[in-house]
């Protein structure tokens, strides 16, 4: 079912609100008259647009697509300084998408280093054409997403330049900001890796506080951090489980150091409010 939250007010909307309206195909509810008449008066500070490809910070552009068929914001993100990474999450069908933004940015020959931030294979696959088009670009990966190419599966994709493995960071140096790519417990899931951006202290988070969820903002959703705990406190992802206490509170002290204003996660909104105070949260619930 369709997510029913108010884009102005971000709360929850009740399943038999009749109040919405329909812009460039996405529909919108409202749990009040207050905030439908705020969103006909200024829809673009509300709509969500997959259109154009958005700065989120200084060199930091969204370039993600809608997966209308899961009704997900998949989000991948293109860092720019003298060199330029692509932080890429995106299956083979949205790939075109996801490039085409890109394109509105930069020349894609121009991209120096490709990040998959998730071991999933259609997201490892996604990037195979990428590399046809950027042909210098150097692939920075988990072991796990190595292995897929060592077995053959991602034959067609570039050389794998560096690997991640549980007891090592890269860090990549793009000229003024640095991205320090390290894998951790918290990702989600097993052979994903995080990037952080120092400059512009973002957490490209993969799974981490991502919220299954077709909305994406420049603003963030106000009620997506609670979702995303929400979310995390459902599914239970296995590889959290499997860590221990003590590794999980590691691993949310490091992030905590970093003073984050973004985490940027690989499904839906990003969450810019809140982020300190979520740190206890989410280790009182993989605790539990």
């Amino acid at each position: 079912m369709e997510p029913k939250i108010d884009p102005v007010c971000g709360m929850d909307v009740a399943d038999s609100c009749q109040s919405m309206l329909t812009r460039e195909a996405v529909n919108y509810y409202f749990c009040s008259e207050d905030s439908r008449k705020a969103f006909e008066t200024s829809p673009e500070k509300f709509m969500v647009t997959y259109s154009e490809p958005v700065e989120i910070r200084h060199g930091v552009y969204w370039v993600g697509a809608k997966d209308s068929s899961a009704n997900l914001s998949i989000n991948s993100y293109l860092v720019l300084d003298d060199r330029v990474g692509l932080i890429y999450d995106c299956t083979t069908r949205l790939r075109n998408e996801t490039m085409s933004k890109v394109s509105r940015v930069t020349d894609i020959g121009k991209i120096n280093y490709l990040i998959p931030t998730h071991y999933v294979f259609g997201q490892c696959c996604g990037f195979r054409r990428v590399e046809q088009i950027a042909e210098d670009s150097e692939l920075v990966a988990s072991e796990a997403t190595a292995k897929l190419q060592t077995l053959g599966l991602l034959k067609d994709s570039p050389c794998i330049g560096r690997t991640i493995n549980d007891a090592k960071e890269e860090v990549i140096d793009l000229g003024h900001r640095k991205l320090h790519v390290f894998p951790s417990c918290l990702a989600g899931s097993y052979g994903a890796v995080f990037v952080y951006d120092d400059k512009s202290r973002i957490l490209f988070s993969g799974d981490f506080l991502s919220t299954p969820s077709p909305e994406w903002n420049v603003k963030g959703d106000p009620r997506g951090l609670a979702r995303a705990i929400q979310t995390h406190q459902a599914l239970k992802y296995p590889w959290i489980k499997m860590a221990s206490k003590e590794k999980v509170a590691e691993e949310l002290s490091k992030i905590r150091s970093f003073k984050l204003d973004i985490i940027a996660p690989s499904e839906g909104t990003i969450i810019s409010e809140g982020i300190e105070e979520c740190y206890d949260a989410f280790l009182e619930i993989c605790n539990t």
